[in-house]
């Protein structure tokens, strides 16, 4: 009985075996056979499938085509889901004008020949050792556009290369437009470098970038403008600065600042707590004023002094005027603190008469600095006391000074028979004499030397500061205006 059972168990394993081992051989010569079929249609020759994971070496161009039944479905669809991974890759070989990808649409709105979409890394990425990364041309409107945080980023490691070039044979090289919120067109400088740089010349391509680091940068290398601001209404271009020069102009040959309009200011100055204008030059006038029609230079104040002028080594102040007008005119009180000195004509007082005129009357010069006082005395028994004016005594040499006596009624004559520093005493001839008499004095200046008859040097005249050179050409300048060429961009629907 054992000896049955065992048998029947041997023939049961046997079998069993040989089942395996048949399915195993079924299932090689299966996969002998896809790969004999796979190897048929491997491409190599005109009309085979296109084979995913193999090399498809057909010559005449594979085309798809589809007819997505909702917006935003795709033909044809390829996923590249590891990391450094492509999901699309085109190679156009090292012959001229051959393209890796080129993709094209008609003129239907919201149409794009090459589009990209990402969530978080760019849309669109073209990368080129010596080249161009990504090139797009354009017969009508934009060939590129971008949109998104950044609508178009372009990137370059080259010394001397273009992270973004634009180039328009009669429009806009480069334009970039927000709606609400946000910045046109941005460029950082990185390392204190030049963030946007705008470059005019005939062979523009050929000037190099230059060594000022500036956020924006114009460059020109004919007698044109770098940098032109304009605007109908607010301010064409507007400079400011926490911590520095708000607007710096130099200029090695011609005028380094120069404003000019034709109804408002040609240049406004304002500070809140210093100096509206400071100018400064080594050989130059510092600031000249001209005008056809007005006045050359105006200042004025509502708090302190309107103009104020000094020098160190020479003359404060110098006015001249044609020999029928005056050099100056000063309108309310004149003070002067220090000599004064005039040349070539009186010192006169212009006082009006009561035939309505002013009539002139000049100074009494003297060989020295006098001052003089008159008074009125009074004779009792031929003799009088006067005090000289404390004030008038205190202002002159009181030890020498002269006095000049008049008589008003017959005193028989007078004469002075005293003198001191603080008066003298005046006698009649005739003893009994009593009635007024009329005193001058003249005494010497006392707070200055005044040496009689003293050399005066005159100094020649500064000479005449020649006429500011004439305004530079101004640009003509077209107003703004709409183009009549102007396409809006389209709205174009996100990606799905």
């Amino acid at each position: 009985m054992d000896q049955r059972q065992g048998q029947a168990r041997q023939a049961s394993e046997t079998l069993r075996r040989r089942g395996l081992l048949a399915a195993i051989a079924a299932v090689v010569a299966g996969g002998l056979a896809k790969a004999s079929e796979r190897v048929a249609q491997a491409g190599g020759t005109q009309g085979t499938a296109l084979i995913d994971g193999e090399v498809n070496t057909a010559t005449n161009p594979t085309q798809l085509n589809g007819q997505p039944t909702w917006s935003g479905q795709s033909v044809f669809v390829v996923d590249g889901t590891s990391v450094g991974a492509r999901a699309i890759v085109g190679t156009g070989g090292a012959a001229a004008g051959v393209q890796g990808i080129l993709g094209a649409a008609a003129s239907t709105t919201g149409s794009a020949g090459v589009q990209g979409s990402s969530s978080s890394s760019p849309g669109v990425r073209g990368d080129s050792d010596t080249s161009t990364g990504v090139f797009g041309y354009s017969g009508g409107l934009y060939g590129v556009e971008g949109s998104g945080p950044v609508g178009v980023f372009g990137q370059t490691a080259a010394n001397g290369g273009v992270g973004v070039s634009g180039a328009a044979s009669s429009g806009v090289g480069v334009h970039g437009g927000v709606d609400t919120s946000g910045t046109g067109v941005r460029g950082d400088g990185n390392n204190n470098q030049i963030g946007v740089l705008g470059v005019s010349a005939s062979q523009a391509y050929q000037l190099a970038a230059p060594g000022q680091p500036a956020a924006v940068y114009g460059l020109a290398s004919a007698s044109i403008p770098g940098v032109v601001g304009q605007s109908n209404s607010g301010n064409g271009v507007y400079g400011a600065s926490v911590g520095n020069v708000g607007v710096l102009g130099t200029s090695s040959a011609s005028h380094g600042l120069y404003g000019a309009s034709t109804s408002g200011y040609g240049l406004y100055a304002t500070s809140t707590n210093s100096t509206g204008i400071v100018s400064s030059t080594n050989g130059g006038n510092a600031i000249q004023g001209a005008s056809n029609g007005n006045v050359g230079v105006l200042g004025t104040s509502n708090s302190s002094i309107g103009g104020y002028f000094s020098s160190g080594t020479s003359t404060g102040l110098y006015a001249t005027g044609p020999g029928a007008g005056f050099a100056a005119r000063f309108d309310g009180p004149v003070q002067v603190n220090g000599a004064f000195t005039v040349l070539g004509g009186p010192k006169s007082a212009a006082v009006p008469h009561p035939d309505g005129s002013h009539r002139r009357l000049y100074c009494l010069e003297s060989p020295e600095s006098w001052f003089e006082d008159f008074g009125r005395g009074q004779l009792v028994n031929g003799r009088a006391a006067v005090q000289l004016d404390r004030d008038f005594a205190a202002l002159v040499r009181s030890d020498d000074y002269y006095v000049f006596l008049t008589e008003t009624g017959d005193c028989g004559g007078l004469y002075l028979a005293n003198r001191s520093g603080t008066g003298f005493e005046v006698r009649a001839r005739n003893a009994a004499a009593t009635g007024p008499f009329d005193y001058r004095v003249v005494a010497r200046r006392k707070d200055i030397a005044a040496p009689r008859l003293e050399t005066v040097d005159i100094p020649a005249p500064p000479a005449r500061p020649a006429a500011p050179p004439p305004p530079p050409a101004i640009p003509p300048l077209d107003p703004p205006r709409v183009d009549p060429a102007h396409q809006v961009p389209e709205t174009r629907p996100a990606p799905r």
